[in-house]
């Protein structure tokens, strides 16, 4: 690995072997970056994949891309390891492309620690993922979400995150972050539901949802429809945010989330599903909008939604 890890002269990674020499080189004030694309086919993690560990200032991944990681365990699983820099800098990861990300456990997290209070910023990053859940997970568990456990906390900037996903329940995908200038596309298949999560269980979990949108499709394949479709829950504040998410197997959802501008959703994609405000002070400004009128850029202006530039 060329480089010597500072600002001016960061580590240059050129192999999957060499991603994990930042366990032993990184810490708060070191620096890598991408030299060219990592494929893990071929290479000794292929079949056992371990952890990527996240011990650093900073990632450039140079607009290349890590694909290929392949992970089926009975056990917990994750694809990055963070660990706690010594002088409690924050991490960051921008320019990276993951693809071909394939993940079957029984708990899935992109990112993981152990302990302690962890940040990592993503910057115009794109996070391609199929994630399968071989078990129920309770709401309250320390697994926190699909990007993090709850020892991590994820804050995301000009990034595209699109999340294929087999579910055994409903299961929060984004906790504990800032979503700014940021696409979420999910295609979540939830086999079940489980009464009891319904109040605490949602998409965006004590979360900020700034000049971002949420599009792709939610389908429950449980009997009855007993239970709502739940958004954001109350920790959640949203401004200048849209959805436009097609909705199977719920006649109502539900969105607690603090809106401080203009935010709406296209209603005609949700096959008839109902909007219910669990809470009267929050999301009063969430509007139910057609299919035409989302794209109508007039029209967004009108009730107060910035379609350019960034929100106030």
């Amino acid at each position: 690995m060329t480089g010597t890890g500072i600002q001016s002269d960061p580590y240059i990674i050129t192999s999957a072997e060499e991603l994990y020499e930042i366990s032993t080189l990184g810490d708060g004030d070191t620096y890598f970056r991408l030299g060219s694309d990592i494929d893990f086919n071929g290479t000794p993690y292929a079949e056992k994949f371990e952890p990527i560990p996240v011990k650093f200032r900073e990632l450039d991944g140079n607009g290349h891309c890590i694909r290929n990681i392949y992970i089926n365990t009975l056990s917990s699983a994750s694809v990055f390891s963070v660990i706690r820099n010594s002088n409690g800098a924050q991490t960051a990861i921008k320019n990276l492309t993951l693809e071909n990300v394939s993940i079957i456990a029984s708990y899935v997290n992109l990112f993981t620690s152990g302990s302690g209070s962890n940040v990592v910023n993503l910057y115009g990053c794109t996070l391609l993922l199929d994630l399968s859940q071989n078990v129920a997970i309770s709401s309250n568990s320390s697994y926190g979400s699909l990007i993090c456990n709850s020892y991590v906390t994820v804050n995301y900037e000009l990034c595209t995150v699109s999340i294929k996903a087999l579910m055994r329940n409903p299961f929060p995908v984004i906790s504990r972050a800032n979503f700014y200038r940021s696409h979420l596309c999910l295609d979540l298949d939830i086999i079940s539901d489980i009464s009891s999560y319904v109040q605490s269980v949602a998409v965006f979990d004590n979360s900020k949802l700034t000049d971002s949108y949420l599009t792709g499709s939610i389908s429950y394949r449980d009997s009855g429809d007993v239970n709502y479709f739940q958004i954001a829950n109350y920790l959640c504040v949203a401004q200048n945010f849209y959805m436009a998410i097609e909705l199977v197997g719920r006649s109502m959802f539900y969105c607690d989330m603090s809106t401080k501008t203009d935010c709406f959703f296209d209603s005609e994609l949700m096959n008839g599903a109902v909007h219910n405000q669990y809470s009267s002070s929050n999301c009063n400004k969430f509007h139910a909008l057609t299919t035409a009128q989302c794209k109508d850029a007039d029209y967004l202006n009108s009730i107060g939604f910035i379609c350019a530039g960034d929100s106030p």
